[in-house]
């Protein structure tokens, strides 16, 4: 979940910057600087310092696996020159949020089984104890008596 979370959070934090009236520059600027190190961040900055040298980015894009990732940071390109990627933002803000409910409902839905399994680990063996005792005391005492 942190996968999307991360980069949910960074298109917030962008729609609000650009509805107060700042740049994609400043606003992504900000964020690198105020929130704490993690796999997006290292990307964003990465993304950050090619755009900053003047490099093209392009080919660094080609490299990210993650689709949603790729829209993410195409859009972040289209802004980077002006272009007007308000609403875009808005609609991958409702992706990402669609991507965060369905991946936070299969974490649910398998947690009762994970809960399981240490009901499993460590009870099923005490119970077999509790079951195969008597038996084997009394195959002992047989043992013994022969």
């Amino acid at each position: 979940m942190v996968f999307v979370a991360e980069p949910l959070k960074f298109i917030w934090h962008l729609r609000f910057s650009l509805e107060k009236g700042q740049s994609v520059r400043i606003s992504t600027q900000t964020y690198l600087q105020n929130n704490p190190q993690s796999a997006f961040a290292e990307q964003l900055a990465t993304w950050w310092q090619l755009r900053e040298k003047g490099e093209n980015s392009r080919i660094w894009l080609g490299t990210l696996r993650n689709p949603y990732r790729f829209a993410l940071f195409s859009t972040l390109e289209r802004g980077w020159f002006g272009e007007p990627i308000l609403s875009v933002l808005q609609d991958l803000e409702k992706e990402f949020m669609q991507i965060s409910d369905s991946d936070l409902n299969r974490h649910l839905q398998a947690l009762p089984i994970i809960g399981l399994l240490p009901l499993l680990l460590l009870q099923f063996p005490s119970f077999l104890i509790l079951l195969v005792g008597p038996m084997l005391r009394e195959f002992i005492k047989q043992l013994g008596s022969i």
